[in-house]
């Protein structure tokens, strides 16, 4: 989806109505985006992708949605090198710290 004029920015946490919302306002924020959302868990990502589908599903065109491990460092590294690999270069990172609390091993 990404253009020469295409910007790509993952967006990385839970399935929290939080990340929809800034999933949303981002991908409304700029035409040219490509979002990436590194979301905790498969079911994480289904339920991101149904509720887009439902309430902007225009969107979808510009929305990658990739499961992350954040309980593994080596598996949320490869979630890191499949997005960089179709990419090759990211221009922002936003990550939904407090999504993040509740996963074991979380600080």
């Amino acid at each position: 989806n990404r253009t020469s004029e295409s910007r790509v920015v993952v967006l990385a946490g839970t399935a929290r109505a939080t990340l929809r919302i800034i999933a949303q306002r981002l991908l409304n924020s700029d035409p040219d985006l490509v979002l990436v959302c590194a979301l905790h868990g498969k079911d994480a990502c289904e339920a991101l992708r149904t509720t887009l589908a439902h309430e902007a599903a225009f969107l979808l065109t510009r929305l990658e949605i990739e499961a992350i491990d954040t309980d593994s460092a080596l598996l949320a590294r490869a979630c890191a090198e499949r997005v960089a690999a179709r990419h090759g270069n990211i221009d922002a990172l936003v990550i939904d710290a407090k999504a993040f609390r509740k996963l074991p091993g979380a600080a």
